[in-house]
């Protein structure tokens, strides 16, 4: 053994792979400093080091092939061996047979291998193909892709998983985690395993959180907080405002660099000259339809022309792609039941969602013109039918990510009604189907009062819990946020139509024996369409509900009498519960059961709180409850006790009530820790659970325990799948190519 391995050191073979081992270390050290640093794309490295280890065999096979024809052999070799060796003919054939087969050996790995390392070009295989006129199955182009896990994301309040962008080189993903009325911004570099980090953190505050875009030099990230557009470097370091003030619903914003085109908080589409400062709405864009809401908006390359969706406040089937012209103030429709369209200006391709799905059209920039059939190019991306967001983004270079999945408003109804106990024990399940939200229980005990949405409509059911059956109250689809009256015959509730005439507090007759009339309407409180009802005061019949404004910290809590012969007396009470936002729906503004006080919800402190004042003189006290960021206080009717929830942690506060010669006080204790359970609480179910107390326990809106439920399984799963797209600009065309053929 000594012999051969004395032999062995002294062979071509050996120098040759050491000398090949320790130059393969040099040049992926190197390649690994400087092409990060240069852009390359992740193939150059890939190739690489598949070139690294496809000539290792090779070269050490022709090293060996030498190494056979020598004729010196080593001293300390024994007579046998030198004869063995003095065989150069056959020895030499054997070496030459072994040599070549080695080498076709590598040559079939490295032909049917490299596509999948380092070969970009599209690979064939069974793609469907669907027209808006046919669907057919075809041998389609497939780039090569790979799946990203991004960790728990978390869920944000519209339910998506994560929001995505990807930087212009396509060598950064941007994403976000989403916690309890809080997320954080994180950055993943394509190019450097393990690479992830966080650069900023953000409230939601609004409907507008979150919601990542990449500048077009690719060094920054711009985001909301609060309703506040803000950017951070890539790198990390301070957050900088770009845009202070009220926008529009969650939608997208298209942010070039020396403008940024945004829905603003009409609805309608508002540019802002980051040169001057000025900020203005789209030339003419306010005699367009005044019942859409205006989203995802890109301005095209030629910079008149802008790409927007519009569709109803909640966006479905009604929903359309528009090309605006701002220089003449008209819009035309080029794609029916579509929306989130993005410009591909590498393929000439219009890209957008419908049904869950990507979709894709060719487009003539040259003419406007949509010049071919639409196809689906993506067969399942998570979507949010109701807002129109799509959880996808793509790269100048052509790479695409996306978050495989379904449409989580559609996915919403699978969710469930518990009945939980206060010790968290699930004791039975509330057999209601469909997409439902806004519960509130009757004084009497005796029904359930939600609303069910189905499309753009949203109408009252009450569920009778003595007979286990639901009916339904309103038939207007702009029904919503109902609540009962003292004596459980009636449902106060508002209305917001399309028109807006209809617009304000409406009631209804619980056991559905007469149509709903009209409670009260004012113009100025009620014409925004953010006028939510909170609560009603069972004491002395007071109406609670807040009313919106355009700017942040603006909105103010009103108190109408429905005791009143006119039913028209409004007295303003000056709570900023949204200082540092304009939002004000989540508030969940709850009167206690003498009616002496007041529990809501304000971010006054930075972060989502409860409060208690004293009523009607809110000004004489105010009262924190909660240690922690908490939400959706609910008195108890028949104890001294007060629920909240922070996240899936439900707690109880108890209470003692005293007061002095000039003011009233409350004593509350330590808060205690009920239980915790899924609840799904966003802007369409909130509020999401009731207190029952003769039966002393909840019912929570929650993700349904069947394990096919897509909203469980896509939305609350413990990590998010990112799925990345290589040359995906190569695949579009060959698809768009061969379905027009």
């Amino acid at each position: 053994m000594n012999q051969f391995w004395q032999k062995f050191k002294h062979r071509n073979v050996a120098k040759v792979a050491a000398a090949y081992a320790a130059l393969s270390w040099v040049l992926l050290q190197a390649q690994e400093a400087v092409l990060p640093t240069i852009g390359a794309p992740v193939w150059v490295q890939q190739t690489i080091l598949f070139l690294l280890l496809v000539g290792f065999p090779i070269a050490c096979v022709i090293a060996w092939a030498s190494d056979v024809g020598s004729d010196e052999p080593l001293e300390e070799e024994s007579e046998s061996l030198k004869r063995v060796e003095n065989r150069p003919s056959k020895l030499n054939g054997k070496t030459i047979a072994l040599g070549t087969a080695m080498m076709a050996v590598i040559a079939l790995f490295a032909f049917y291998v490299s596509p999948y390392v380092f070969d970009f070009d599209p690979r064939r295989n069974e793609t469907t193909i669907v027209s808006d006129t046919a669907a057919f199955r075809l041998a389609g182009p497939q780039s090569p892709r790979f799946e990203l896990n991004l960790g728990s994301t978390g869920t944000s309040e519209w339910g998506l998983n994560t929001e995505i962008a990807i930087s212009p080189d396509g060598r950064y993903v941007a994403f976000t985690k989403n916690g309890d009325g809080a997320g954080e911004v994180f950055v993943r570099d394509l190019y450097r395993e393990g690479s992830t980090n966080q650069v900023a953190e953000y409230r939601w505050g609004t409907d507008v959180h979150g919601i990542l875009n990449f500048s077009e030099d690719g060094e920054w990230i711009a985001y909301f907080d609060s309703g506040v557009l803000k950017r951070v470097r890539v790198s990390g370091g301070a957050s900088q405002n770009i845009l202070e003030g009220t926008l529009g619903r969650t939608s997208g914003y298209h942010l070039k660099e020396g403008s940024l085109t945004f829905t603003g908080a009409n609805d309608f589409i508002e540019q802002m000259d980051f040169e001057t400062g000025t900020r203005s709405m789209l030339n003419g864009f306010d005699q367009l339809d005044a019942t859409r809401v205006y989203r995802w908006p890109q301005l095209l390359p030629d910079g008149n022309t802008l790409l927007v969706s519009a569709a109803s406040e909640i966006a479905g089937s009604e929903s359309v792609l528009l090309l605006y012209d701002i220089e003449n103030g008209e819009a035309e429709e080029i794609i029916s039941n579509a929306v989130n369209g993005r410009f591909v200006e590498a393929t000439g391709h219009i890209v957008f969602v419908r049904d869950s799905a990507l979709w894709a059209a060719p487009f003539n920039i040259a003419t406007k013109q949509i010049e071919g059939p639409e196809i689906r190019i993506i067969n399942e991306i998570q979507t949010n039918g109701i807002l129109g967001s799509a959880a996808y983004a793509f790269s100048a270079d052509g790479r695409l990510v996306f978050l495989a999945g379904t449409d989580v408003a559609v996915a919403s109804a699978n969710l469930s009604l518990d009945v939980v106990s206060r010790s968290g024990e699930v004791l039975n399940e509330i057999e209601i189907s469909g997409r439902i939200g806004q519960l509130d229980i009757s004084p009497d005990h005796s029904q359930l009062s939600y609303t069910l949405y189905e499309n753009a409509d949203s109408d009252l059911w009450v569920w009778d819990f003595a007979q286990s059956v639901s009916g339904r109250r309103t038939f207007n689809g702009n029904s919503s946020r109902a609540r009962w009256t003292s004596d459980s015959s009636s449902l106060i509730f508002n209305v917001f139509s399309e028109t807006k005439e209809l617009d304000g507090v409406w009631a209804v007759p619980s056991d559905g024996s007469s149509d709903a009339t009209a409670v009260y309407s004012d113009t100025a409180i009620f014409s925004s369409g953010s006028s939510q009802i909170q609560s009603l005061s069972y004491s002395d019949n007071k109406l609670f509900f807040f009313s919106g404004a355009a700017q942040i910290g603006q909105g103010a809590l009103w108190s109408l009498n429905l005791s009143s012969e006119q039913q028209a007396e409004t007295v303003v009470s000056q709570i900023e519960v949204s200082p540092n936002t304009e939002e004000v729906w989540w508030s969940r503004i709850s009167t206690s059961p003498n009616g002496e006080w007041i529990a809501y919800v304000s971010n006054e402190s930075g972060a989502n709180q409860i409060y208690i004042r004293p009523y009607p003189d809110v000004s004489s006290g105010k009262f924190q409850v909660s240690a922690t960021e908490a939400v959706s206080p609910v008195w108890s009717q028949n104890s001294n006790e007060l629920f909240f929830r922070s996240g899936n942690r439900f707690y109880s506060v108890a209470y003692e009530e005293f007061s002095s010669d000039t003011r009233r006080f409350i004593d509350l204790k330590e808060p205690e820790l009920l239980f915790e359970h899924t609840i799904v609480e966003n802007h369409l179910t909130f509020p999401a659970y009731v207190y029952n107390p003769p039966e002393d326990n909840f019912i929570i809106l929650s993700t349904s325990n069947s394990e096919e439920s897509a909203f469980s399984t896509t939305i609350y799963e413990d990590y998010t799948t990112l799925t990345v797209v290589e040359n995906w600009f190569s695949e579009l065309e060959s698809l768009a190519s061969r379905a027009s053929q």
